[in-house]
């Protein structure tokens, strides 16, 4: 192969391996493969409470450390136990599947996160994106629980919104403000989202 062909390849392999829908699915995949962990257990009981009662996703009982507790008195916002009872109603509760049903979240983090990087520090996006989304912040912290889809969704809305501001566009700070509210009804942390 000629060195220009060579390097054209290489230019066209590294823009894939960098591009957001790829780096989510590593990331996704790599999440599929490990076991249920830490608190993950209770996410999946709360997405069964909500597949079996739509309307009352807190109205169980669940052990908290080490003694039954009212799953109210857990701070557990609704937006992950509604996307995986969804994930379990349609593809069954298999913990693998449910992993890669979180893609989406993934996905938005890493979208974000690109064109956050275009906008602060154009022209990093390719060597940067990649060592932010497989970093130790972000590849070992993906799994059934509230973290990264908060995340995913508060750094969309920033992304959405910065956009908004540049076209003054009421659509789209509605969207960011959309995704702001799916953020904070993620996690609690995510009211930091609005500020930012």
């Amino acid at each position: 192969m000629p060195a220009d062909s060579q390097a054209d390849w290489r230019t066209r392999a590294g823009r894939l391996l960098a591009a957001p829908w790829v780096l989510a699915l590593v990331v996704t995949v790599a999440n599929a493969a490990k076991p249920v962990l830490i608190d993950d257990t209770a996410y999946l009981a709360y997405a069964r409470q909500v597949a079996a009662h739509p309307g009352d996703p807190y109205g169980f009982v669940m052990f908290w450390w080490t003694v039954p507790e009212p799953a109210m008195t857990v701070l557990v916002p609704p937006v992950v136990p509604y996307w995986l009872a969804v994930g379990g109603v349609a593809f069954g509760e298999h913990p693998w599947l449910l992993k890669l049903w979180l893609y989406p979240f993934v996905l938005a983090l890493a979208w974000a996160l690109r064109d956050l990087l275009r906008r602060f520090a154009r022209g990093t996006e390719a060597r940067v994106l990649p060592l932010l989304v497989l970093s130790p912040a972000v590849l070992p912290t993906v799994n059934l629980m509230l973290d990264v889809p908060a995340l995913g969704l508060g750094l969309a809305a920033v992304a959405v919104f910065a956009r908004a501001a540049d076209r003054s566009s009421w659509r789209l700070a509605a969207a960011a403000g959309a995704l702001a509210a799916l953020a904070m009804q993620t996690k609690y942390t995510a009211l930091l989202v609005p500020p930012a």
